[in-house]
């Protein structure tokens, strides 16, 4: 690893972008390597890298629980960009179903925090 050392939620945000580039099929560090503030909406690299750092900063917040404010700061956005892109993923989250990542995620971390001992088979579900 590098030599600088990561606070958590740093490392909280990269592994955020690490499962929703996959969801998307998207290589991390090219979304890493697109600049937020570029707002280059006619290159569709950037759009990609865009749609992957918001669902990123939705798991980060909601799934994960890193505030806001810490995701602005770790992002290199402003607290209203994370705001907006937090809300344009909940806005979108009526369309998905359990079946998707940040279902999928969720119902870990529900597990997790259920204290439950096992999850069942999947026949039971």
């Amino acid at each position: 690893m590098g030599e600088r050392a990561l606070n958590p939620h740093t490392i909280t945000y990269l592994v955020a972008i690490v499962c929703a580039a996959r969801g998307e099929q998207v290589v991390p560090l090219d979304v890493l390597a697109h600049d937020p503030a570029r707002r280059a909406t006619s290159d569709p690299a950037w759009l990609a890298a865009a749609r992957v750092r918001r669902r990123a900063l939705y798991i980060a917040n909601v799934c994960f629980g890193v505030s806001q404010a810490d995701l602005a700061r770790v992002s290199g956005m402003t607290a209203a960009a994370v705001s907006l892109a937090v809300n344009a993923v909940e806005d979108m989250r009526d369309d998905d179903d359990d079946s998707s990542l940040i279902g999928q995620i969720e119902s870990v971390m529900n597990f997790a925090a259920s204290g439950r001992k096992e999850a069942g088979r999947v026949e039971d579900r």
